[in-house]
């Protein structure tokens, strides 16, 4: 639960935020208001973690007199991280004057895409913000700004509903995958099925520090997110067919979900065929190897008996998923064969609430980041594209249960899965068969047997999500544990 909103506050007598951080007894005042003021905050996302310190370590003034801070954060385990805020000096309350969220004035946010659109350089204090456009068509972008209500781990600003600027929150030392391949794919590959970037912006220090802050992109007028669409449209299937047997012909009848499935498949594999064109050394494919092979079994292993310690801690009653996950370790290692594919930079965190559906029905991918609990070192990692396809099908049988859940048998589940999983399957391999260079194995086997480890090792994650968040949930998973292993 979020606590409620935390004010900050400086003396009133400083008018402007920056003068309060000249002055060494404010800063350490300010500084000692930020545990409280952050974990009131969505975006920050860190809410169990019990806070010991926070320190301003850099600052950028903007002429508007707000100021962009990276502030480190320490809690009681010694883990540190950094976080971007956006602060600006209010109005005064008596002996104090209240500190904001910058992101909410209009002034600011214009201020920012004015500097990110000019390629501006603004030094500070230990700290240099540096603005680069890509040189694709900014027009539209100066409109009235509004922060996006719903904050996650990030924040976004919308311009005039033509363009979208995103404010990395959590701060990692080094490139963002989501800027890298956004990038890339908007100016090198110019692949349409991403919202085009059109400017980033890095923090960066003499001292070499260096991290990205800013991703402008279009702003794709949608009519929301894939999840939100299949469930519904799951829920209606269901409703309409009433028996599992009658759902095929269904689904054929009416066609939009089988087609939007085929959809999904193709952009995926178009996705797929764009990053497997890049040829520097930090984007460029490799074929897999021996030792590729040999560590993704290792990984499963190691993944299986941090799943069981969790369903023996959390569910004393889950024998038979526990009689399951003993069978991974008598698993055979991953062959070797001519063929093992390529391993690529892929998404890493893909599934169908970062599909948008535009309003012509064309898919667009969004966040490229990889999954949040990653290292960044790790979510830079070339990975096999099948990862994502993994991912998307899990992502299809949470919605088959999701919408089955209230309405429907889980018998009703499995046949909305099975069909609508198999067209989005056959769709993406289609496409991804026509690469080059191929990045999947030719044989089919040896496709059918990495996909079914790559899904595995997603279902084992969400069995451990499941038990920790919500374990009313955990029968989905643990239906797929004991398909995947045949139990």
């Amino acid at each position: 639960m979020i606590p409620a909103r935390q004010a900050l506050y400086i003396d009133a007598h400083h008018k402007r935020l920056v003068d309060a951080l000249h002055d060494a007894h404010e800063r350490a005042a300010l500084e000692l208001q930020l545990p409280g003021y952050l974990q009131t905050q969505r975006w920050f996302g860190g809410q169990s973690r019990s806070l010991q310190r926070a320190s301003i370590e850099r600052w950028v003034e903007l002429e508007s007199g707000a100021c962009i801070f990276v502030v480190a954060v320490t809690d009681t385990s010694g883990l540190e991280t950094q976080h971007q805020l956006y602060l600006v000096a209010g109005e005064r309350d008596g002996q104090q004057r209240a500190v904001i969220d910058a992101l909410g004035q209009a002034a600011v946010c214009e201020e920012l895409m004015d500097l990110v659109l000019s390629g501006a350089r603004r030094e500070d204090y230990r700290a240099t913000l540096l603005c680069e456009p890509t040189g694709l068509d900014t027009e539209g972008c100066t409109g009235a700004a509004r922060l996006v209500g719903v904050e996650q781990s990030n924040s976004s600003v919308v311009y005039g509903e033509r363009c979208i600027l995103k404010v990395y929150r959590r701060l990692e030392r080094g490139t963002n995958p989501e800027v890298e391949l956004s990038r890339y794919l908007s100016t090198e590959a110019n692949f349409a099925a991403i919202p085009p970037v059109l400017a980033t912006a890095r923090i960066e220090s003499v001292d070499g520090y260096s991290v990205d802050a800013l991703l402008l992109q279009r702003y794709v007028p949608n009519d929301g997110d894939g999840w939100a669409w299949a469930v519904g449209a799951a829920t209606q299937a269901m409703g309409e067919a009433r028996e599992p047997e009658a759902l095929s012909g269904y689904l054929e009848a009416e066609r939009g979900t089988l087609d939007f499935a085929a959809a999904l498949g193709e952009t995926t594999a178009r996705l797929h065929a764009a990053l497997a064109r890049a040829t520097t050394p930090e984007l460029g494919p490799q074929p897999v190897t021996s030792n590729d092979l040999a560590r993704w079994t290792a990984e499963l292993r190691r993944e299986t008996d941090e799943t069981a310690t969790v369903v023996e801690h959390c569910d004393a009653n889950a024998i038979d998923l526990l009689e399951a996950l003993s069978r991974v370790p008598e698993a055979p290692q991953l062959p070797m064969p001519d063929d093992a594919g390529f391993q690529m930079r892929v998404h890493g965190d893909y599934h169908l609430g970062q599909v948008l559906r535009g309003h012509d029905d064309t898919l667009y991918i969004l966040d490229l980041e990889g999954e949040p609990a990653r290292s960044l070192a790790e979510r830079r990692e070339l990975r096999s594209p099948l990862v994502d396809v993994a991912g998307m099908a899990r992502s299809l049988s949470y919605v088959a249960y999701a919408a089955a859940r209230d309405h429907a048998s889980e018998d009703m589940a499995a046949a909305w899965e099975r069909i609508v999983r198999q067209r989005f399957l056959e769709a993406y391999l289609a496409a991804a068969s026509r690469t080059e260079p191929a990045i999947l194995p030719r044989d089919e086997a040896v496709r059918d047997q990495l996909l079914a480890h790559f899904e595995l090792r997603k279902v084992l994650y969400e069995v451990r999500y499941e038990l920790n968040n919500r374990a009313d949930w955990l029968y989905i998973p643990a239906a797929a544990v004991r398909r995947l292993l045949g139990a």
